[in-house]
C-alpha cells in the first residue's frame, strides 16, 4: 500500500483550532447557557475529534520516508521536527480543549462527572478519528448525516478489527492526553495563572453589576 507524503496542513490545523476557540467561549467567556450555547456544544464535541486526528497524519510521514525523491537529511533535519511541531500543536489544540471543558464541568456540576468526562470523551474522540481516517467521513458528515453515521459506528462495533482500533486510539488519546496534562498544568500554575485569574474577576465584576 502506498501511503500519500503530503497532506493539506492549513486546513489540518485549521480544523484543530475549531474546537479549542469554541471551548474558549463555551467555557470561559460565556455568560450564560441558551439553546445556542448547547448547539455550540454539540458543534464542540463534533469537531473536537479533528484534533486528535492530527496524530494520524504521522502516516504521511512514513509515505515521504517509502518516497525516494527525499533524502535522509531533509528526513531527518526538516521534515521530522515539522511533523513532530505540528503534531504537539494540534494535540495540545485538543488537551486544551477537554482541560476547559472538565474545569467548567467541576464549577457548574461535580468532580464525579467530570472525571467521567474524560474517558467518555476520549473514547467518543476515538470513535470519530476512526470514522475519519478510515471511514474517511468528515466532521460536517455527523450533522449532515447523523443516521449513516450512527449506522456505521453500529456496523464497525459489530467488527472485532474494528473494535480494536479504535481501542488503540482511546488508550493512545488517553495516555498522551494524561502526560499533556501534567505538563499543562505545570506550566499553567508557573505562568499562566494570574492572567486565569483576571479573567475570573472581570467575569464576577459583571455578574455583580446589576
Amino acid at each position: 500500500m502506498i501511503i500519500p507524503a503530503h497532506f493539506t496542513v492549513a486546513k489540518n490545523i485549521l480544523l484543530a483550532e475549531i474546537p479549542v476557540f469554541l471551548a474558549l467561549y463555551l467555557f470561559v467567556f460565556a455568560q450564560k447557557r441558551s439553546i445556542i450555547w448547547w448547539l455550540m456544544c454539540v458543534t464542540f464535541v463534533g469537531f473536537l475529534p479533528n484534533a486528535a486526528y492530527t496524530l494520524t497524519d504521522i502516516i504521511h510521514f512514513i509515505g515521504a520516508i517509502q518516497s525516494e525523491a527525499h533524502s535522509w537529511v531533509y528526513l531527518t533535519f526538516f521534515l521530522f521536527p515539522i511533523y513532530l511541531l505540528f503534531i504537539f500543536i494540534n494535540f495540545q489544540f485538543y488537551v486544551v480543549s477537554i482541560m476547559l471543558a472538565q474545569h467548567y464541568i467541576q464549577q457548574e456540576a461535580n468532580n464525579r462527572l467530570a472525571k467521567w468526562f474524560i474517558p467518555i470523551i476520549h473514547f467518543a474522540c476515538a470513535v470519530g478519528v476512526y470514522l475519519g481516517r478510515i471511514q474517511r467521513l468528515e466532521s460536517r458528515a455527523i450533522m449532515e448525516k447523523p443516521i449513516t453515521v450512527l449506522r456505521d459506528v453500529a456496523a464497525d462495533f459489530t467488527h472485532f478489527p474494528s473494535v480494536l482500533l479504535i481501542l488503540f486510539f482511546f488508550i493512545l488519546f488517553y495516555g498522551l492526553y494524561l502526560l499533556f496534562a501534567i505538563l499543562n498544568r505545570y506550566l499553567w500554575h508557573r505562568y499562566c495563572s494570574p492572567y486565569w485569574q483576571a479573567i475570573e474577576a472581570v467575569k464576577l465584576k459583571k455578574s455583580a453589576s446589576p
